[in-house]
């Protein structure tokens, strides 16, 4: 459907919301993941030079 596709726009509270019932390791690892999403949508994120 139309309109229906492209990124889904979460908060970290609503993530650490939807994953409260999940793992431990699980829920971690989507802290990391969603924190560093957050930080570069909002250039907060500089990518590290390759060395």
């Amino acid at each position: 459907m139309p309109g229906n596709y492209g990124p889904i726009d979460l908060t970290l509270d609503e993530a650490r919301a939807a994953l409260a019932n999940g793992l431990t390791i699980q829920f971690d690892i989507a802290d990391i993941l969603l924190t560093a999403k957050l930080k570069a949508e909002y250039g907060e994120l500089t990518p590290a030079p390759i060395v």
